[in-house]
């Protein structure tokens, strides 16, 4: 956009002082044309080198803000990756939590007790540091939207489901078990749905589908909770 400016604005120019000059020809008359080119002619140079030193400060402006451009994508590129690569790390114990929720007998005998060892199983496999993340925090403000809400509403889940888990004893789990082991399997699905979309942009393993885990294993379908 700068560089097409630029060209416009020399040839408005060029144009502007070309057309003053025949002006001039004409009122002094086409007789002595060269005597006034020549008259112009010092003005025409200075003129001249004028737009050949915005010519050189526009297109190295142009230069420079394409490199910034191209600089701050391939960055952002990085950032990215990294970070979805750490996701991948953290959706492993996610996939797995959801897979031993799925297996629990909602109407088997003890379930309190099932519901007790699935929040300590998942207490215990979950990640729980993000290197990549705190490392890069400060500078996901050139991020992008899209890509900066997506990983923050990750990571804010991954955060807040770790904290949420702590919250949940025996007693909560002998009060309601089935209703505490629904909610965790629903955060998990919602958890689960935002790392589908960043698997999906920066294609990395993708989620592996519950039923056909239980399929390879040589297990029964799941049955509806």
């Amino acid at each position: 956009m700068l560089i097409w400016s630029a060209i416009g604005l020399l040839a408005v120019t060029l144009f502007g002082l070309g057309a003053i000059v025949m002006l001039d020809v004409r009122a002094k008359g086409w007789a002595n044309w060269l005597d006034t080119v020549h008259e112009w002619q010092s003005t025409i140079g200075t003129v001249a080198g004028f737009l050949s030193a915005a010519g050189v400060l526009v297109l190295g402006t142009a230069i420079q803000d394409n490199a910034e451009r191209t600089r701050s994508l391939t960055a952002s590129r990085a950032i990215g990756m990294g970070l979805a690569l750490e996701t991948e790390r953290m959706a492993n114990p996610l996939q797995t939590g959801r897979l031993i929720g799925g297996n629990i007998d909602m109407q088997g005998n003890d379930l309190p007790n099932k519901c007790l060892n699935y929040v300590h199983t998942m207490e215990s496999i979950l990640t729980p540091d993000t290197p990549v993340y705190n490392a890069v925090l400060s500078q996901m403000v050139d991020f992008g939207d899209a890509n900066l809400a997506l990983f923050v509403r990750f990571f804010s889940f991954y955060v807040d489901f770790r904290s949420n888990l702590t919250q949940i004893d025996k007693q909560i789990c002998d009060a309601a078990p089935a209703d505490q082991i629904n909610y965790i399997m629903h955060q998990l699905n919602g958890g689960l749905s935002f790392y589908e979309i960043i698997a999906r942009n920066y294609d990395v393993t993708p989620i592996i589908d519950p039923a056909l885990i239980r399929s390879n294993a040589g297990l029964p379908p799941a049955e509806p909770k």
